[in-house]
């Protein structure tokens, strides 16, 4: 393994499952343990890490063959996880050390699906390719010493460089130095952020960034606080896992202003501001609430 070499965080954990001899299976994960993972242009002159750890069952004694691991796209289909680019190998006699252990897939660009129909991995074109990983492995059956061919589970890796869909601002409230968004953005763009961009309606300044928000779920609100009290004119733009960016999404008005209780409203419509004034307004309430409970308890 070259230990100069990049080693991007893509681990394709691999686990032999020891339960029974029928459920015994090679399971590969992505980091997280996910079973699927977006890549972008910067991806391309990287090389990815395979993780593996074997363990043998009972009904089983040792690996009698490689573990390889293959790849195919689907611009260009294989059949089956054999009839795809084998971009990886585990020797049998590594695969019976103990422990974990990492070998060194090869370089991402040169993965089947690219330099196809004008499709260049790092190139300008926007496209999205996606890659299935699996692996073959072969066991020894303690019962016939025969040599049982198995195949792994099947991962995605997508390669994506198309712009996520713009997304839409539902609706706002403002309120006394602050406002609150409401907004959704497409569930199946792997959407991570979304940025908010925003000006005062009444300073004639340019519209600049005024927060981030990680992205949990399709729909979600943004909360903004700090602002001056007039209308704001705010627009939204949707990050994807791998720094693809949507266009702004149309813009909204909010009018950041005071919002009043009762009290405020109490001292709005000319009542007093201490208990001095109670002799205008609020005797006179005080007083008809008290008739009102006199009344409720009259048999």
């Amino acid at each position: 393994m070259r230990t100069s070499s990049f080693r991007y965080g893509l681990f394709l954990g691999v686990w032999l499952l020891s339960a029974v001899a029928a459920a015994q299976s090679v399971t590969l994960s992505l980091d997280g343990g996910s079973k699927e993972k977006v890549v972008g242009r910067s991806d391309c002159s990287k090389a990815f890490l395979l993780g593996w750890e074997f363990t043998i069952s009972s009904s089983y004694s040792e690996a009698c063959e490689d573990l390889q691991i293959f790849v195919s796209s689907s611009k260009e289909a294989g059949s089956g996880c054999e009839g795809g680019k084998e971009i990886g190998r585990v020797s049998t006699q590594d695969l019976m050390n103990v422990g974990s252990r990492f070998v060194e897939l090869t370089n991402f660009g040169s993965w089947p699906g690219f330099n196809k129909d004008d499709t260049i991995c790092g190139g300008s074109a926007e496209t999205v390719v996606t890659h299935h990983v699996c692996g073959v492995y072969s066991v020894r059956n303690i019962n016939n010493s025969e040599c049982e061919k198995k195949t792994a589970t099947t991962l995605s890796v997508i390669y994506k460089t198309t712009k996520p869909k713009t997304p839409t601002l539902e609706s706002a409230e403002g309120y006394d130095g602050e406002a609150m968004l409401r907004y959704s953005v497409s569930s199946g763009d792997y959407v991570s952020k979304v940025v908010l961009y925003g000006k005062r309606k009444s300073v004639p300044t340019p519209e600049e960034e005024m927060g981030t928000k990680a992205v949990s779920s399709s729909i979600d609100t943004f909360r903004i606080s700090g602002l001056e009290n007039d209308i704001y004119t705010f627009r939204l733009k949707a990050i994807d896992e791998v720094g693809n960016e949507s266009e702004l999404s149309d813009s909204m008005e909010v009018d950041i202003r005071r919002t009043y209780g009762f009290w405020d409203l109490y001292k709005e419509q000319g009542g007093g501001g201490g208990c001095h004034s109670a002799g205008g307004g609020l005797l006179a309430g005080l007083g008809l609430a008290f008739l009102g409970f006199y009344m409720l308890r009259r048999p």
